[in-house]
This record gives structure tokens, sequence and C-alpha cells, in this order.
């Protein structure tokens, strides 16, 4: 048997947070699609708690899709409104929340506009998941 070191113990807890962190992700996108957009919030909420606690850096598409504002789980066209804006060659995303209406995000995009919008399969028009 191995003894468990300080060093192995603190991975162990940091391993432990983050799968806890993407369960809270998937169970809020899940409550988000069944239209339970309190329990998504509190979802979304708890995520942050989590990964503060453990001091853990999330990723960027899991910060992205939280309200920096109410907390709230942001997906295109359910909880969100997303726009294209600026000029051609510096156009960034901006992500507007349906619950507060404020303007969450400025992510600029990198390359071709319409193939850096393909990470939530939006509708430009409709607005809805697909």
């Amino acid at each position: 048997e191995r003894k468990m070191t300080a060093k192995r113990c603190a991975r162990r807890k940091d391993f432990d947070a983050m799968q806890r962190v993407n369960f809270l992700y998937q169970a809020a996108f899940l409550s988000i699609r069944l239209k339970k957009n309190s329990l998504a919030s509190f979802f979304s909420s708890s995520m942050k708690r989590v990964s503060r606690k453990a001091v853990l850096r999330m990723a960027g598409n899991l910060k992205h899709t939280s309200c920096k504002t109410c907390s709230s789980f942001l997906v295109p066209g359910i909880s969100c409104s997303v726009a294209l804006e600026g000029p051609l060659r510096n156009v960034s995303l901006k992500t507007s929340c349906s619950y507060c209406s404020s303007i969450t995000s400025r992510v600029p995009l990198q390359g071709n506009p319409p193939a850096a919008l393909s990470f939530g399969k939006i509708l430009h028009e409709g607005g809805e998941l697909m």
C-alpha cells in the first residue's frame, strides 16, 4: 500500500472538485433544457462556489456559460441572446442574459465569424438551440 502524501491528497481533492464541477455543469444544462430555470441557476452558482472553495481555475467555456450578475446558466436561444458586434476585423460576440438583461461577456472571435459561432449551433434569426 502507498501512503497518502500531502501532494497526492491535494491532487485527489482537486480531482474530486473537478468531478463535482463537471456534474453541476451537466445538471445545470439538463435543467435548463427542462425549463427549470431556478434550478439551473442554483447549479451554476454552486459550480462557481465549489471551484472557488477548491481554488480551481474554471475553464473558459464553463465561465462563459454562467451570468456574472445573476449566476443564471446561459444557453443561447433559451436563457440568453447572442449577437455579433463590431467591424469586420474586430468582431466580438455579445451575450445578453434574458433574466437580468446584463451583457455578460464580450469574447473576441478569431478567424471567420460564422465558424466561431458553431459552439452552440445558434440560429441567427430564430435564436433557438438545435
